[in-house]
């Protein structure tokens, strides 16, 4: 799901817990056939949802970090 500017910054703390809960279901998924298969792939794909939660990491970080800006903005 893409995020709209219309979003806000509670579309992104969502976006990013969709992202986080994907990536790391993925991660699951594919150790269970690193394990059972010694798949390449499946490293690989290890690999990928790695980056996906780091990616969704950051973009938490980044609403956190602009939610406590706004707060400093308005006090």
């Amino acid at each position: 799901m893409m995020l709209r500017a219309t979003d806000g910054i509670a579309g992104s703390f969502a976006s990013a817990a969709r992202g986080l809960a994907a990536g790391q279901a993925r991660f699951a998924e594919a150790n269970g056939r690193v394990v059972s298969e010694l798949s390449p792939e499946a490293v690989v794909e290890q690999k990928l949802a790695q980056a996906q939660v780091l990616a969704a990491a950051k973009v938490l970080r980044a609403a956190d970090e602009l939610t406590g800006t706004l707060i400093d903005t308005i006090a």
